[in-house]
């Protein structure tokens, strides 16, 4: 047989390295996530809050909002 059809694999020290970094992008993405998850959390709250300060403000100025209207977004969820 021929050296020309052996398929060259990686050595274990090169899989090694690769699994040690493979390991750092994982915690990096779980940290990115986690303070992914924070800010939408604040994002949730902010707009409760907004929200809130609006209707209230529609009491004091009389204006009325339309029935449909929505803030941020429409009822399939994305923002207009």
């Amino acid at each position: 047989m021929a050296k020309d059809n052996i398929i060259q694999f990686p050595t274990l020290t090169e899989a090694n390295k690769l699994r040690e970094s493979m390991e750092e992008l994982e915690k990096a993405i779980k940290s990115n996530l986690d303070d992914l998850q924070q800010i939408n959390e604040e994002i949730v709250q902010l707009t409760v809050v907004y929200e809130d300060m609006l209707h209230r403000l529609c009491e004091l100025t009389g204006v009325k909002l339309p029935p449909d209207y929505h803030a941020f977004g429409d009822d399939d969820g994305e923002m207009d």
